[in-house]
Protein backbone atom coordinates (compact mmCIF):
# COMPACT_ATOMS: atom_id res chain seq x y z
CA UNK A 1 0.00 0.00 0.00
CA UNK A 2 1.49 3.33 -1.01
CA UNK A 3 1.67 6.42 1.15
CA UNK A 4 -0.89 8.11 -1.08
CA UNK A 5 -3.41 5.28 -0.68
CA UNK A 6 -2.82 5.21 3.09
CA UNK A 7 -3.49 8.94 3.24
CA UNK A 8 -6.64 8.47 1.15
CA UNK A 9 -7.80 5.70 3.46
CA UNK A 10 -7.18 7.87 6.52
CA UNK A 11 -9.10 10.75 4.94
CA UNK A 12 -11.96 8.35 4.17
CA UNK A 13 -12.08 7.17 7.79
CA UNK A 14 -12.09 10.76 9.08
CA UNK A 15 -14.89 11.72 6.66
CA UNK A 16 -16.87 8.62 7.67
CA UNK A 17 -16.53 9.38 11.39
CA UNK A 18 -17.38 13.05 10.88
CA UNK A 19 -20.47 12.21 8.80
CA UNK A 20 -21.69 9.61 11.28
CA UNK A 21 -21.19 11.98 14.23
CA UNK A 22 -23.10 14.76 12.45
CA UNK A 23 -25.94 12.37 11.58
CA UNK A 24 -26.03 11.19 15.20
CA UNK A 25 -26.14 14.72 16.58
CA UNK A 26 -28.79 15.90 14.12
CA UNK A 27 -30.95 12.82 14.42
CA UNK A 28 -30.39 12.00 18.09
CA UNK A 29 -30.69 15.51 19.49
CA UNK A 30 -32.47 17.80 17.05
CA UNK A 31 -34.89 15.53 15.18
CA UNK A 32 -35.65 12.42 17.24
CA UNK A 33 -34.15 12.14 20.75
CA UNK A 34 -36.24 8.99 21.22
CA UNK A 35 -33.80 7.19 18.94
CA UNK A 36 -31.80 6.53 22.12
CA UNK A 37 -34.48 3.99 23.05
CA UNK A 38 -33.07 1.75 20.31
CA UNK A 39 -30.02 1.18 22.54
CA UNK A 40 -32.12 -0.08 25.47
CA UNK A 41 -31.61 -3.80 24.69
CA UNK A 42 -27.85 -3.24 25.11
CA UNK A 43 -27.93 -0.93 28.14
CA UNK A 44 -30.99 -1.77 30.25
CA UNK A 45 -30.88 -4.48 32.93
CA UNK A 46 -32.97 -7.60 32.35
CA UNK A 47 -35.63 -6.68 34.93
CA UNK A 48 -36.20 -3.22 33.40
CA UNK A 49 -37.27 -3.72 29.77
CA UNK A 50 -39.11 -0.41 29.23
CA UNK A 51 -37.01 2.53 28.05
CA UNK A 52 -37.97 6.20 28.17
CA UNK A 53 -36.11 9.30 27.04
CA UNK A 54 -36.83 12.21 29.37
CA UNK A 55 -36.20 15.80 28.36
CA UNK A 56 -35.41 18.31 31.12
CA UNK A 57 -35.35 21.99 30.16
CA UNK A 58 -33.90 24.59 32.51
CA UNK A 59 -33.76 28.38 32.34
CA UNK A 60 -30.32 29.01 33.80
CA UNK A 61 -30.36 32.76 33.17
CA UNK A 62 -32.85 35.02 31.45
CA UNK A 63 -32.58 34.30 27.74
CA UNK A 64 -30.57 31.10 28.24
CA UNK A 65 -32.13 27.65 28.08
CA UNK A 66 -30.45 24.29 28.70
CA UNK A 67 -31.99 20.98 27.64
CA UNK A 68 -30.81 17.60 28.92
CA UNK A 69 -31.85 14.22 27.55
CA UNK A 70 -31.69 11.13 29.77
CA UNK A 71 -32.45 7.49 29.00
CA UNK A 72 -34.24 5.69 31.83
CA UNK A 73 -34.85 1.95 32.03
CA UNK A 74 -38.03 1.16 33.96
CA UNK A 75 -39.18 -2.16 35.36
CA UNK A 76 -42.75 -3.43 35.88
CA UNK A 77 -42.68 -2.36 39.57
CA UNK A 78 -41.64 1.21 38.72
CA UNK A 79 -37.99 0.77 39.63
CA UNK A 80 -35.74 2.69 37.25
CA UNK A 81 -32.12 3.03 36.19
CA UNK A 82 -30.66 6.30 34.90
CA UNK A 83 -28.50 5.33 31.92
CA UNK A 84 -27.70 8.91 30.88
CA UNK A 85 -27.37 10.03 27.29
CA UNK A 86 -23.65 9.82 26.51
CA UNK A 87 -23.34 6.06 26.17
CA UNK A 88 -26.55 5.74 24.10
CA UNK A 89 -25.22 8.49 21.77
CA UNK A 90 -21.91 6.62 21.35
CA UNK A 91 -23.79 3.41 20.51
CA UNK A 92 -25.97 5.31 18.03
CA UNK A 93 -22.87 6.82 16.43
CA UNK A 94 -21.37 3.34 16.07
CA UNK A 95 -24.60 2.15 14.44
CA UNK A 96 -24.70 5.13 12.07
CA UNK A 97 -21.05 4.52 11.18
CA UNK A 98 -21.81 0.90 10.28
CA UNK A 99 -24.82 1.96 8.18
CA UNK A 100 -22.78 4.60 6.30
CA UNK A 101 -19.92 2.15 5.77
CA UNK A 102 -22.26 -0.50 4.36
CA UNK A 103 -23.93 2.08 2.12
CA UNK A 104 -20.57 3.29 0.76
CA UNK A 105 -19.43 -0.29 0.13
CA UNK A 106 -22.68 -1.05 -1.71
CA UNK A 107 -22.28 2.12 -3.79
CA UNK A 108 -18.68 1.19 -4.63
CA UNK A 109 -19.69 -2.32 -5.69
CA UNK A 110 -22.53 -1.02 -7.85
CA UNK A 111 -20.20 1.50 -9.48
CA UNK A 112 -17.59 -1.19 -10.13
CA UNK A 113 -20.21 -3.45 -11.71
CA UNK A 114 -21.42 -0.60 -13.92
CA UNK A 115 -17.87 0.23 -15.01
CA UNK A 116 -17.09 -3.43 -15.74
CA UNK A 117 -20.26 -3.79 -17.84
CA UNK A 118 -19.32 -0.76 -19.94
CA UNK A 119 -15.78 -2.02 -20.53
CA UNK A 120 -15.87 -5.84 -20.35
CA UNK A 121 -12.43 -6.47 -21.88
CA UNK A 122 -10.49 -4.23 -19.50
CA UNK A 123 -9.28 -4.80 -15.97
CA UNK A 124 -11.12 -2.94 -13.22
CA UNK A 125 -8.30 -0.42 -12.83
CA UNK A 126 -8.07 0.28 -16.58
CA UNK A 127 -11.87 0.48 -16.86
CA UNK A 128 -11.97 2.95 -13.97
CA UNK A 129 -9.34 5.11 -15.68
CA UNK A 130 -11.34 5.06 -18.92
CA UNK A 131 -14.47 6.05 -16.97
CA UNK A 132 -12.61 8.94 -15.33
CA UNK A 133 -11.30 10.10 -18.69
CA UNK A 134 -14.82 9.90 -20.17
CA UNK A 135 -16.23 11.88 -17.24
CA UNK A 136 -13.53 14.54 -17.60
CA UNK A 137 -14.20 14.82 -21.33
CA UNK A 138 -17.95 15.11 -20.70
CA UNK A 139 -17.37 17.78 -18.05
CA UNK A 140 -15.13 19.76 -20.41
CA UNK A 141 -17.70 19.60 -23.18
CA UNK A 142 -17.71 17.98 -26.59
CA UNK A 143 -14.87 19.50 -28.65
CA UNK A 144 -16.23 18.10 -31.94
CA UNK A 145 -19.52 19.98 -31.69
CA UNK A 146 -19.61 23.39 -33.41
CA UNK A 147 -19.90 26.39 -31.10
CA UNK A 148 -23.38 27.87 -30.75
CA UNK A 149 -24.10 30.75 -33.13
CA UNK A 150 -23.78 34.23 -31.65
CA UNK A 151 -27.07 35.97 -30.89
CA UNK A 152 -28.40 38.32 -33.57
CA UNK A 153 -29.14 40.96 -31.01
CA UNK A 154 -26.14 41.76 -28.75
CA UNK A 155 -28.49 42.37 -25.82
CA UNK A 156 -30.26 39.04 -26.34
CA UNK A 157 -28.72 36.38 -24.15
CA UNK A 158 -26.84 38.88 -22.02
CA UNK A 159 -27.17 38.70 -18.27
CA UNK A 160 -29.20 41.63 -16.93
CA UNK A 161 -27.39 43.88 -14.45
CA UNK A 162 -29.83 43.17 -11.63
CA UNK A 163 -33.19 41.70 -10.79
CA UNK A 164 -35.95 42.34 -13.26
CA UNK A 165 -39.00 43.76 -11.53
CA UNK A 166 -42.05 43.81 -13.73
Amino acid sequence: MTARSKRGCAVGVVVLLFASSMITILLGVAIWPGEAKLTAPFLCPDGQPDAFVVTDTYNVQPGETTTNFTLYCVGPDGDSTDVGFGIPMLLLMAGHTVILLLASIALSVLTAVRVKRRHPGLSMQDAAQVELADAARDAAGDDDAPPPPPPNNPIEGAIPPGPIIS
